[in-house]
């Protein structure tokens, strides 16, 4: 017998209850009796498609009327990933719709594509590291809090200035209750990535900053000093929970070059990757490449123009959201982005015209979609933003609708962020429009979109999106030169060439589950242009 799934349910179907069942599921009143069977009188699929008699407020149940047993009862067939039935007979044969694992059909394993720290200009050259410079408030704070400030910002010759007029300060502690609490200096009050009493050499351990800490050994600092902890420089560098990665000033080798200094053999742990506090691997390349890809960070270029769309109305969260929109106002600001408009609950009419004006004012280059807004369940549509016409909703066929393969007015590049329950069906849609579209000889533009989740969510932007796109990234020019040649060797093959980049972000919290998606046609890949992403 066959499990019963919303592939294989049919009205009309004979049913029992599984007889693999699995303790965890309970024995309850509401699950199928031991014995007999039933008929299946109406079922809903994962999208929440009602066939035959049922509700379609939840997705994957199959409702059955028992033999011998008055009316009917609703059973799990996928929902919440528990399958109650088999099939006896008069089931269906449904192909599975195409959603987020099944773009991998064909490509079992895919190749990396490294997010590295290096920052690289428009001539694909690497522009060094430089601190920000210090404000007058830091200027004026007490030689400690300027000293542990300036070791935070991979500062080298700031903190061999302070420690030259403050030797004594050389093994001196981080203490986060000793620092100002306000906005200008969240760190170490607010967000401390390290332990109390770490001392500077510490601290240079967990960034793997090998200049800081071959200076502090140079000037004498103690690396057998103990924190709260009982951790050391030595037990900080050769633990990959300890290590603090991501900022730019970070040895590419992780702490290999800190061990040195110490004098400690081995191989170096494995640095735990993070995306705005999101645990990441690599992304995955599953079509384009036959290789190691990798993307670094952008400095310089004109930038991307934005729409930021707030869909939200109700008074519970106006405020929320109205202060998300400004965050991400200023977070596109600073990385160099325009914020060409903005929307507050708009008709759809509206919203469609502002859309189409961003794809025209763009002028063929790079443009971005941001929208904090209720999601539909269905296919991650946009809904309920307009407060006047509730029924309206926006999805992937108005972004097309606006323009998006239009030679003549399409951009280059389109960047989605969508804030929304359920957004990353969207853009699992619109992965698998654009692969179609493309295949067929259509006009498309390079897409990258970061969706909040295939299911509800919340605390997105704050949590997570508002740090993953606090720079601006692009493809190295060494993967743009390897794309164009990869895809002069598969110039023979089947369909259009593309590379095809998407991950199922791993967080460290329930709160929201995030997608990444892009899709570049190689052909539009220039090593001399700058290929925005994740």
């Amino acid at each position: 017998m066959a499990v019963c799934t919303d592939l294989n349910a049919d009205i009309g179907a004979i049913v029992r209850r599984n007889q693999t069942w699995d303790p965890e599921w309970g024995t309850d009143e509401i699950h199928p009796p031991q014995s007999g069977t039933g008929v299946v009188v109406g079922f809903t699929t994962r999208d929440c498609e009602v066939h035959g008699d049922i509700d379609g407020e939840w997705g994957q149940l199959a409702r059955v009327q028992w033999e011998g047993a008055p009316g009917w009862n609703d059973y799990r067939i996928g929902f919440a990933e528990e399958f109650w039935l088999e099939v006896v007979s008069g089931g269906a044969n449904r192909l599975a719709p195409i959603e987020y694992g099944g773009l991998f059909d064909g490509v079992p394993t895919g190749f990396p594509v490294c997010r590295l720290r290096r920052v690289e200009d428009e001539s694909g050259q690497t522009v060094a590291y430089c601190p920000p410079t210090p404000s007058a408030a830091e200027l004026a704070a007490e030689a400690t809090l300027q000293l542990f400030w300036r070791v935070h910002a991979g500062d080298v010759e700031a903190v061999r200035r302070i420690l030259a007029d403050n030797p004594d300060l050389i093994n001196a502690r981080c203490l986060p209750y000793e620092f100002p609490c306000d906005e200008e200096f969240p760190w170490p009050y607010t967000h401390y990535d390290g332990v109390y009493n770490d001392t500077a050499a510490m601290l240079a351990c967990r960034y793997c900053h090998s200049p800081m800490l071959q200076l502090l050994l140079e000037l004498g600092t103690d690396i057998a000093l103990t924190n709260d902890d009982g951790g050391t420089c030595a037990t900080i560098a050769t633990d990959g929970s300890k290590l603090v990665d991501g900022t730019p000033f970070s040895d590419e080798g992780g702490s290999a070059q800190v061990m040195c200094l110490l004098g400690l053999t081995g191989d170096p742990p494995v640095v735990p990757r993070h995306l705005g506090g999101a645990a990441v691997s690599q992304w995955k390349c599953i079509r384009g490449s036959f290789c190691e890809l990798t993307t670094c960070v952008a400095s310089g270029g004109e930038g991307m123009k934005w729409l930021l769309v707030n869909g939200h109305s109700d008074p519970e969260q106006v405020d929320y959201c109205e202060s998300m929109v400004k965050a991400w106002r200023q977070a596109l600001t600073q990385r160099g982005d325009t914020v060409a408009a903005e929307l507050f609950c708009p008709t759809k009419a509206l919203f469609s015209e502002t859309l189409q004006s961003l794809f025209l004012e763009s002028g063929g280059g790079a443009c971005g979609l941001f929208v904090i807004c209720h999601g539909g369940e269905k296919a991650g549509e946009w809904v309920s933003f307009n407060p006047a016409d509730t029924e309206e909703s926006f999805g992937w066929e108005d972004i097309e609708a606006a323009g998006l393969y239009d030679k003549a007015t399409a951009p280059s590049q389109f960047f989605v962020v969508g804030d929304s329950c359920y957004s990353a069906k969207m853009g699992k849609k619109g992965f698998v429009a654009l692969r179609e579209r493309h295949h067929c000889g259509e006009n498309v533009p390079i897409c990258s979109m970061l969706m909040a989740s295939d299911k509800p969510e919340k605390n997105f932007s704050c949590m997570f999106a508002l740090e993953a796109m606090a720079v601006r990234r692009k493809l190295s020019r060494a993967t743009c030169a390897k794309v164009k040649t990869e895809a002069q060797l598969q110039e023979n093959s089947a369909g259009a060439i593309a590379l095809e980049i998407m991950d199922d972000i791993s967080v460290d919290t329930d709160d929201h589950d995030p997608f990444f998606f892009f899709y570049a046609p190689t052909d539009a890949i220039d090593a001399h242009r700058e290929i925005y992403t994740l």
